[in-house]
């Protein structure tokens, strides 16, 4: 959730066409939906074919 707070409006959509003001007018549910995703692919240890291809961008205040 803070992660989402965090996105600037006005910015272009990522790369899964979603604008950063409708997942922050989601948020519950966004949160809710990610979590479980996420626990669900960790727990089976197979990553989507689509997310091996994602782009990673650093953030501001990311320590290397």
């Amino acid at each position: 959730m803070r992660a989402v707070k965090k996105l600037k409006n006005g910015h272009a959509a990522g790369c899964g066409d979603i604008p950063p003001e409708l997942l922050k007018c989601a948020l519950p549910h966004v949160s809710q939906a990610l979590h479980l995703l996420f626990q669900r692919v960790w727990r089976s240890g197979r990553v989507p074919a689509e997310w091996k291809d994602g782009l990673s961008v650093k953030g501001q205040g990311t320590k290397e």
